[in-house]
């Protein structure tokens, strides 16, 4: 059980820093193979 809730958080981390760091390179605007294709670890959850 504790290892499904680290998971989820890194999850979620990791989601947030590449979502933030893709709007800083592109000021705010995800390009659009960003949003076709989520990181991996977005699918596996």
């Amino acid at each position: 059980m504790k290892r499904a809730v680290w998971a989820m958080a890194l999850a979620v981390f990791v989601t947030c820093a590449w979502a933030g760091s893709i709007s800083l390179a592109h000021n705010g605007e995800l390009p659009p193979v960003a949003r076709i294709s989520p990181p991996p670890v977005l699918r596996e959850v």
